[in-house]
């Protein structure tokens, strides 16, 4: 009998020097699932890869052996290391799966960009061939239950995003960030929060740089920012005061060393690097220079956990929105497993959203 297995792991269970490693870019997603097929390693697949995660969600007839083989493709076996993925089946891991759409599993509590993540996982995932009819079904409804979410949570005055909490740390370390030129580096969706997040400070300048000239142009555009070219990250770097890097390169677009020679070119002046990505941006042997004060994604933990606190009756809210849609959910899930009909109807108690009414086989 056909079963869903996840594994994998996250900023709960591993450092990101770990989960770097672990980290899946598009190519290497592709691979794995076509291989995966091919191999008949499992029927259906969907890589999730963010900054705070990689996990793997297939569907096969032996669910310990396709466990074993998602373990294998994670992480090369290291000493110490086993404890840091974590394995779930069946409605076990659907119910995960909710709760990350929804952003109890984040680092950031109920951030809002992980639904964005969770989307275009599911997307590539399914243009690559690789979902099927419970793939496609448990994705989709993990979708809408992470729009309920955004529904309910609406605005938010707490920083509930990466973006929203970096943002926060840069205004610990200085008394006005009105007076401060910052630097964004990438041009994604996590880099647009970000600028967008300083355009709304404001800051004395907004710099944005991207490998792609036009979405660095569009970008800096939309957030009354400038845009450099690539090859003007030094330069841009001696004369600002924060920089925060959010790109998908899979290899640093720093060494120490450039940032040592950054640091010579403006002696006595402090520079704050925010590293977002995973894999990292920038070589972590840069904090230990002088003047240098390195942030990667797991140094927001701090920021974050005072605002879970703040959010405590929101969290506790949609854990019980999560709970109730898996409970729904189940009945579904076991109808499937035993080869039967079901419907599933996309609503909220009496209310059915506008969203497709009925999921069948």
């Amino acid at each position: 009998m056909k079963q869903l297995v996840l594994v994998g792991l996250s900023h709960k269970t591993a450092s990101v020097a770990l989960r770097e490693r672990a980290s899946f870019a598009p190519d290497r997603t592709r691979r794995f699932l076509k291989e995966g097929i091919l191999s008949h390693c499992f029927d259906e697949a969907v890589v999730l890869s963010t900054c705070n995660r990689t996990e793997l969600y297939a569907v096969g007839d032996d669910p310990g052996i396709v466990a074993a083989d998602l373990r294998r493709t994670l992480l090369s076996p290291r000493e110490g290391e086993e404890d840091s993925c974590y394995e779930c089946r069946g409605m076990e891991a659907v119910s995960h799966l909710f709760a990350v759409a929804a952003g109890l599993d984040s680092m950031v509590p109920c951030e809002s960009e992980v639904l964005g993540q969770v989307k275009r996982a599911y997307e590539l995932s399914r243009d690559a061939g690789a979902t099927g009819k419970l793939t496609n079904v448990v994705f989709q409804r993990a979708l809408f239950v992470g729009k309920l979410v955004r529904t309910r949570l609406g605005t938010r005055p707490i920083p509930s995003s990466i973006a929203q909490v970096s943002v926060a740390l840069a205004g610990r370390l200085f008394k006005s960030l009105a007076e401060c030129k910052v630097l964004v580096v990438g041009a994604g969706v996590i880099a647009e929060s970000v600028a967008g997040q300083f355009s709304s400070c404001p800051v004395s300048r907004l710099i944005v740089i991207n490998r792609s000239p036009d979405k660095a142009r569009r970008l800096a555009g939309s957030v009354k920012g400038t845009d450099r070219p690539f090859d003007d990250l030094a330069k841009e770097l001696e004369s600002c005061d924060v920089a925060v890097f959010s790109t998908s390169s899979t290899t640093h677009l720093l060494s120490a060393e450039d940032v040592l020679s950054v640091m010579e070119r403006r002696p006595r002046r402090p520079l704050f690097l925010i590293d977002l990505s995973v894999p990292r941006n920038i070589d972590p042997a840069a904090h230990r220079l002088k003047d240098v004060y390195l942030y990667n994604i797991d140094d927001l933990r701090p920021v974050a956990d005072e605002n879970a606190v703040r959010l405590a009756s929101d969290i506790e809210g949609v854990r019980a929105l999560v709970k109730r849609q898996s409970f729904e959910f189940t009945r579904w899930f076991e109808a499937w497993r035993q080869g039967e009909r079901a419907g599933l109807r996309h609503s909220v108690g009496s209310t059915v959203m506008a969203l497709p009414t009925v999921e069948t086989f």
